[in-house]
């Protein structure tokens, strides 16, 4: 397992699982917030974590997160925050997907823009290397849902999420509240 995995799988099973359970976790915007911010202080300077950066290769979707290290975009996250609804998590399952088929690894892809216009559109006028990337190899898809403990997604096996689980490097984690309500964050 990476190191970057490793890290995401203790502050998912360790510092979200204790934030949620404080109450802390109500919608996805708070999972985001509190997992960038338990991030930056687990990862050292030479990750990158981009907020919902747009991706104009594909359509201008935009990732929940994306974290860079050495000029490669090294994961993909996709989150949804719905503890005690049945989350539709298809649609951000797909476009993961879309990143490992349809992003070429030697594709140039800017993630962000120093501010020298007021105009947007100006902006590729002055690309700077430093926040160009390119897709890692071994690009890590990750979605991470807090959700109800009898969802789909918590019931079923992960063999039910082909073709998304065939690929090696696609994880999902998962939090809820089981039937003795007990608080449950794991990786699937």
């Amino acid at each position: 397992m990476n190191d970057f995995l490793k890290t995401f799988q203790s502050t998912w099973e360790c510092d979200i699982k204790a934030r949620f359970h404080k109450g802390l976790i109500n919608y996805e915007r708070q999972l985001q917030s509190i997992l960038y911010n338990q991030l930056r202080v687990r990862l050292t300077n030479d990750f990158e974590i981009y907020i919902e950066p747009v991706f104009y290769q594909l359509e201008k979707i935009k990732p929940d997160m994306v974290i860079t290290k050495a000029n490669k975009i090294i994961a993909i996250i996709e989150l949804k925050s719905k503890p005690w609804e049945y989350p539709t998590f298809f649609t951000d399952m797909k476009k993961l997907e879309r990143f490992r088929k349809e992003i070429n690894v030697d594709e140039e892809i800017v993630l962000g823009w120093i501010p020298k216009s007021a105009d947007w559109y100006e902006q590729d006028k002055y690309k700077d290397s430093k926040l160009c990337y390119k897709i890692d190899q071994n690009l890590l898809l990750i979605m991470a849902l807090i959700t109800r403990y009898d969802s789909d997604v918590v019931t079923k096996e992960a063999k039910d999420f082909q073709p998304y689980t065939d690929n090696k490097n696609f994880y999902i984690f998962l939090g809820y509240i089981d039937q003795n309500k007990e608080i449950v964050f794991k990786r699937k």
